[in-house]
C-alpha cells in the first residue's frame, strides 16, 4: 500500500507539472501517461513531457508549443514499468530468455521510454534545440537470485556535437554535462548588435531539456558595444506563459539568453552627445547580459529576430 500510495503522489505531480508546462488554455485536462522507473516518474500528454523524482519534485517539464520553428515531440515506451499493482518489481522469471546461471551476470533492461524534440529552435535564436533521449530501467544479475536495479539515460543534441550514454541517473537527475563544439551565430540584439560563439571553441555543456548552460575560457562575445565582450558562460532556457516578462500579454514564443563574463566588461558609450548634456564614462561595472528573446508565432522565427530590450549586472567592484 506504501508503494501505491507514493506512485499515486507522483502521478498527481506529474499531472499538475504537464498542466502547467502547456501554454494554451484547453477546457479540458488532456491525458496524461505515466511510466514509472525506479527513481522517477515520467509522464507524457499531449505535447508536453516532464520528469518527477520519488520523494521529490518535477525536475523538468517541457512543452512542444513552447518552441519555435516547426517542433515535434515524440515519447516511445517499450518493455514493461512499474506500476501500483507491480511495486517494487519481484524477482519473479529472473533470468532473461536464454540467460544460465553461473555464467556471469546479465543485464536486462525492463522498461524504456525515448523521448525526441525535432525541428525546434530556441525562440528568438539561430539555435537549434532538438535533442533525444532514452531512460532506461536495467535490472543486472548477480548470484542466483539477487539483482541490481539503476536508471540510466542517453542523451544526444542536434546542437555543438553532444552526446553521453549509459548516465546513471539512479540517485537524482542532475544536468548531463558533456563537451561541445560551438560556432556561429546567437542571436541578435537591436539593429547593431549580437551575440555569436567563439569559433572553433570546445566547451562543456550542462543539459536539462529546456534548459542549455555553455560553459569554457571564452565561449561566446557580444559586439555592438565597442570591443567585443568575452563571455565566460551563456545559458539559455525556455520560458512559459507563466514566467515573469515585461509585456502584459507575453508573447508565446519566449528564451532567455544569459552571459557571464570572465573578467568586467568595458562597454562603450554609444553616443556622447545628447539633448540634454554630454556623457562620460565614469567605471567599468557590468559583467554580465540577460537578452529576453522572443517570436510572435513558430512561423514567425524563421524571419526577423527581435530582441525587446537587454540589461547589464553590475560586479561587486567598488
Amino acid at each position: 500500500m506504501r508503494g501505491e500510495t507514493r506512485i499515486e503522489t507522483l502521478r498527481q505531480r506529474a499531472s499538475r507539472a504537464t498542466a502547467l508546462a502547456s501554454p494554451l488554455k484547453a477546457s479540458a485536462q488532456p491525458a496524461v501517461t505515466f511510466y514509472a522507473f525506479k527513481a522517477f516518474v515520467i509522464a507524457a500528454g499531449d505535447g508536453t513531457v516532464s520528469l518527477t523524482e520519488l520523494g521529490g519534485g518535477v525536475v523538468w517539464s517541457i512543452d512542444v508549443r513552447t518552441f519555435a520553428g516547426e517542433p515535434t515531440l515524440s515519447v516511445v515506451p517499450s518493455g514493461i514499468f512499474r506500476s501500483p499493482e507491480n511495486l517494487p518489481r519481484p524477482a519473479a522469471n529472473p533470468q532473461p530468455r536464454g540467460s544460465r546461471r553461473g555464467r556471469g551476470a546479465r543485464r536486462h533492461v525492463s522498461g524504456a521510454v525515448s523521448i525526441t524534440l525535432a525541428g525546434a529552435r530556441w525562440p528568438g535564436t539561430e539555435l537549434a534545440a532538438d535533442f533525444s533521449m532514452t531512460f532506461r530501467e536495467v535490472s543486472i544479475e548477480g548470484p542466483p537470485g539477487e539483482f541490481t536495479t539503476s536508471d540510466n539515460v542517453d542523451a544526444k543534441l542536434l546542437f555543438g556535437g553532444f552526446e553521453i550514454s549509459g548516465e546513471d541517473v539512479s540517485d537524482g537527475f542532475a544536468p548531463l554535462q558533456a563537451p561541445i563544439s560551438l560556432s556561429g551565430a546567437v542571436c541578435s540584439l537591436g539593429q547593431t548588435a549580437a551575440i555569436a560563439f567563439s569559433s572553433g571553441t570546445t566547451a562543456t555543456a550542462s543539459f536539462t531539456p529546456g534548459n542549455l548552460k555553455i560553459e569554457g575560457g571564452q565561449v561566446a562575445a557580444v559586439s555592438g558595444f565597442g570591443d567585443p565582450l568575452a563571455a565566460k558562460s551563456l545559458t539559455l532556457a525556455v520560458l512559459g506563459l507563466d514566467d515573469p516578462s515585461a509585456f502584459t500579454n507575453p508573447p508565446p514564443l519566449r528564451s532567455s539568453v544569459v552571459l557571464e563574463g570572465g573578467a568586467v566588461w568595458h562597454v562603450s558609450l554609444p553616443a556622447t552627445d545628447t539633448p540634454i548634456g554630454t556623457l562620460t564614462t565614469l567605471a567599468d561595472l557590468y559583467d554580465q547580459l540577460s537578452a529576453p528573446k522572443w517570436v510572435r508565432t513558430q512561423a514567425e522565427s524563421g524571419g526577423k529576430l527581435r530582441c525587446f530590450g537587454h540589461r547589464a549586472r553590475r560586479t561587486n567592484s567598488s
